[in-house]
């Protein structure tokens, strides 16, 4: 079973289960080694490592690892998100119904609680919510001479 075939919420506990029940050594669908290469970066964007095989890696946690999982949207009908955290076993998921984006900022909200790091979703919107003071310039990069 992989998220994309897990098609209801209760297939969705039971794969979350599985990998956290893999990082605890029990033998599941999913063995220790090859949850361990599923983890590893395997994509970057913006020199962030974003991707492992098959999940997203979203934060990085204090042991080295990442916080990881996967969102996923219907629009406008269904938000969803999963996120795993290595480190303490800890997971949380989400489904919502009825609004693009609220599971996955919630999924984002949880991981900034159990890392103390923006998640690879926050940072786009932490940078489209930035203004400088003193102007209009939206772009947090950008040079707009108004003090901010």
């Amino acid at each position: 079973m992989d998220w994309a075939s897990a098609t209801t919420c209760p297939a969705r506990v039971a794969f979350a289960q599985a990998q956290v029940r893999s990082d605890a050594g029990a033998s599941v669908l999913l063995q220790r080694a090859a949850l361990d290469r599923m983890r590893l970066p395997h994509g970057r964007k913006f020199g962030l490592d974003i991707r492992g095989l098959g999940v997203a890696l979203y934060a990085p946690t204090a042991s080295g690892a990442f916080v990881y999982g996967h969102d996923g949207a219907n629009a406008p009908a269904i938000n969803t998100s999963m996120r795993i955290n290595p480190d303490n076993g800890d997971a949380v998921i989400v489904l919502v119904t009825g609004h693009p984006t609220l599971a996955s900022a919630i999924g984002s909200e949880w991981t900034l609680w159990q890392t103390g790091v923006a998640d690879v979703l926050s940072t786009g919107r932490a940078v489209r919510s930035h203004s400088c003071r003193g102007c209009s310039v939206s772009r947090p990069w950008s040079r707009c001479g108004g003090g901010g």
